[in-house]
């Protein structure tokens, strides 16, 4: 059952050069705003439990790390965000994320690494929030390098 679990999130979570919505995506479209809240809290313990049992089953090999960077990681930053910030924003950002057509069919995980990433962002308003995202990435000199390019 374990090992099932573990297929459906990687299947379910994880395009591989995919062009349509992955079924997990596509029943997010179908929730209203309540329930893509208890959906998102559901998601994010799941890919919690997962880790944990990967970890009490496994150990730390390849796959545990693998799991982690690519889906755990950020699960339990926004868990521990959700302490300061209302899942209603996370549900927001992950709608805005998927609105952009360009972003329509990519997997869930890259929907919460965007809602992460705004979360973590000064300001209020949306434009407030990229400002604040594209002066760390200035400061940086993350645009001097994509110029150059």
């Amino acid at each position: 059952m374990k090992k099932f679990i573990i297929s459906l999130l990687m299947i379910s979570g994880i395009g591989l050069a995919q062009n349509d919505p992955s079924p997990l995506v596509l029943y997010w479209k179908t929730l209203d705003e309540g329930e893509k809240a208890i959906f998102l809290m559901a998601y994010l313990t799941q890919v919690h439990e997962t880790h944990d049992e990967m970890i009490a089953e496994t150990g730390h090999g390849q796959m545990t790390k693998w799991f982690f960077e690519n889906q755990a990681e950020t699960a339990y930053k926004i868990l521990d965000e959700l302490e300061q910030t209302d899942i209603s924003k996370f549900v927001h950002w992950i709608d805005e994320y998927y609105s952009e057509k360009v972003f329509a069919s990519r997997p869930f995980h890259e929907a919460l690494d965007y809602a992460f990433v705004f979360s973590q962002q000064k300001g209020t308003t949306m434009t407030e929030k990229i400002e604040s995202l594209l002066g760390e990435i200035e400061e940086s000199g993350g645009l001097k390098k994509i110029q150059d390019d």
